[in-house]
């Protein structure tokens, strides 16, 4: 039932927390599509372009109806900025909210002072176990009553925390107990620290409520969090830690890790260009098999059945006498390399050792209980196109799901996007005369252009070939450059100097799609006034990437497994990095697509309604005329 407010009725649930006098017309129209939503008790997928004002939206919304319902509400998001966002929201919203209580939680080794050499996850919990951690003091009552008082970032959860000799993480967690909202990442949710966590939070699933934020990037954080890998080195501290209770089993371990350096040539198999190929759970059994089978004979032959069973008891033993099982990563991943699933794909690689990866191709299998048996869930993200894909990789229910497009709140007359068919990176045309022609055209465009431009390359590679050109067009701006190896400070001294240059004549910024300066930064007030997108980041054919176009085209049809393994990522990635040019209503900027394949229908059509373009011949005219445009309104 929709709510009261002064006798009238009202659309939007909560809709009197909202903290600021109006709401934006395509923000007005999320809040009612959310509203409408949790009426009905569906899910909602939303591309939210940038400007909506997604996450006060959301918030807004789903605080109120949570608190109504007690529902716990669960706002997970990938990156730590989107934590400080959505804390500073909540606290706009309590200031017209009478009760509202906030966790800002991250990882537990992220929320530690004590330093650590390596394995704090370990030795933390050898800490727990036998009580020698520092921070163990006990008496966090008051404390939590504070952080339930006050809406505070992590750093100063953890700050207080720590002047009081308690674990950060500890007292956190037991304050989001009591918490009407916690902020924190996906893994809580969707990996198995959920086994853990949600039972301490003394809830079940159906008392929680999702939001999750920048949502396209979820299916790649469940196929990494479910990938495991089996190293030669993993064999080894396994077979060295059971030599001391079974020596036997322990040489059994070690012939496990000679049929692993063997492998390269017992299977001759095409490997792709990261030196990986596929193998089948077979061309590890037979060979084990083949192995054990030498040591015993009759009824007392021993299997990989049968190792599995002994490294599984071994293995319990070691979890009651050792701060460190090196037994148990072995033996998990044996157990999920025997099951018959055909929605896993098995891979051996030699780039960096003999190492075996099972990679899950179904996310869907990982998260498809987690959307039926919470209470219900709003994912947003200003690429999260097309909506139904996502809503049908992650496994939702699709008629429990309203899926919702909304345009940009921008003016479109402030952004021109056109498409450049003169060059491309396609990888039979890339060759010197290519590269020099893609930096030719950066440069002309840089010589007009008084501010900041950013191009976005596929690669590290190409942006390393077309930098070298570019030095040869002697051009005048300065040239900013990342580098693979960056750190994040050394990052954020790049968009330091983009703030510097941009009322001095303006320099160029060379980064790469898909990166974090593509899609993790805020390039707010108009600092550039123009992006290159030179060429498509579509993937490389590597093992990974067929398995998965062929296991999606099984699982969906053929057309949406090539569009969904292949395309659409890349497009994901071409409009993170476009969007990059306009943060608010005022800026104005210019987007090129540099490569006559965005000329395609096939990529075409896989662009949201609202990123319209056209490719054209003369590029430079039209971005003159536009930039002349754009100053004579700002005079």
């Amino acid at each position: 039932m929709a709510e009261t407010e002064n006798g009238e009725t009202i659309s939007i649930i909560g809709a009197k927390y909202f903290p600021f006098p109006t709401a934006r017309p395509g923000q007005k129209q999320f809040m009612e599509d959310i509203s409408s939503a949790l009426r009905e008790g569906k899910n909602l997928v939303a591309y939210a372009p940038t400007g909506i004002g997604k996450t006060v939206a959301a918030l807004t919304t789903m605080v109120s109806w949570c608190k109504a319902k007690e529902k716990k509400l669960l706002f997970l998001t990938s990156k730590h900025s989107q934590h400080n966002i959505a804390v500073e929201t909540l606290r706009m919203i309590k200031e017209k909210m009478e009760h509202l209580g906030v966790i800002d939680i991250i990882a537990k080794e992220k929320m530690c002072s004590i330093k650590r050499t390596n394995g704090m996850k370990l030795l933390c919990q050898a800490d727990e176990r036998y009580d020698n951690c520092p921070l163990k003091g006990s008496n966090n009552i008051s404390l939590i009553e504070h952080f339930l008082s006050n809406i505070l970032h992590v750093e100063e959860l953890v700050k207080l925390a720590h002047e009081a000799d308690i674990c950060p993480y500890k007292a956190a967690v037991d304050a989001a107990v009591y918490a009407d909202v916690i902020v924190c990442d996906y893994n809580y949710v969707f990996s198995e620290i959920a086994e853990v966590m949600i039972p301490r939070l003394g809830i079940e699933m159906e008392d929680i409520v999702l939001i999750i934020d920048e949502a396209h990037n979820l299916p790649e954080r469940i196929r990494e969090n479910q990938s495991m890998k089996l190293t030669p080195k993993m064999i080894k501290d396994a077979s060295k830690q059971c030599k001391r209770e079974d020596e036997q089993l322990s040489y059994y371990i070690s012939d496990f890790g000679q049929v692993l350096s063997d492998i390269d040539e017992a299977l001759p198999k095409k490997i792709d260009n990261e030196g990986t190929r596929e193998i089948t759970k077979m061309d590890i059994v037979t060979r084990l098999d083949y192995l054990f089978a030498s040591t015993l004979s009759g009824d007392n032959r021993y299997t990989t059945g049968i190792f599995i069973k002994e490294l599984a008891a071994i293995s319990n033993k070691f979890e009651l006498i050792s701060k460190n099982n090196h037994i148990k990563p072995l033996l998990k991943f044996l157990e999920v390399w025997m099951t018959d699933e055909i929605d896993i794909l098995r891979t051996h690689s030699k780039s960096a050792g003999s190492i075996l990866e099972i990679f899950p191709m179904n996310t869907a299998r990982f998260c498809h209980d987690i959307f039926k048996n919470v209470s219900l869930s709003v994912l947003m993200s200003g690429t999260l196109f097309p909506g139904k894909m996502y809503a049908e990789i992650l496994g939702m229910d699709l008629l429990e799901t309203v899926i919702k497009y909304y345009p940009s709140p921008f003016p479109t007359e402030n952004r021109l996007i056109v498409g450049m068919d003169i060059v491309t990176t396609l990888y039979k045309k890339r060759n010197t005369h290519m590269f020099q022609a893609i930096a030719n055209q950066i440069q002309e465009m840089s010589r007009y252009t008084t501010g900041n431009i950013a191009v976005f390359f596929p690669s590290y590679q190409l942006l390393s070939e077309i930098s070298h050109h570019l030095e040869r067009c002697y051009v005048t701006k300065p040239t900013l450059v990342e580098d693979r190896k960056m750190s994040k400070t050394e990052k954020r001294n790049i968009f330091d100097k983009l703030n510097e240059l941009k009322e001095n004549g303006g320099s160029i910024m060379l980064a790469v799609q898909g990166g974090s300066l593509s899609e993790g930064v805020d390039y707010r007030n108009n600092l550039l006034d123009g992006i290159c997108i030179v060429g498509l980041p579509l993937s490389p054919p590597t093992t990974k990437i067929i398995g998965l176009i062929k296991y999606y085209k099984g699982k969906f049809g053929k057309s949406k497994g090539y569009y969904y393994t292949y395309i659409y990522p890349a497009i994901n990635k071409v409009l993170q990095a476009s969007g990059r040019a306009i943060r608010g209503y005022n800026d104005k900027a210019f987007i090129v697509l540099m490569d006559h394949r965005f000329g395609m229908k096939s990529y075409m059509k896989a662009f949201p309604p609202d990123f319209k373009y056209e490719m054209v011949d003369n590029v430079h005219n039209y971005i003159r005329k536009f930039l002349k445009g754009s100053h004579q309104n700002k005079q």
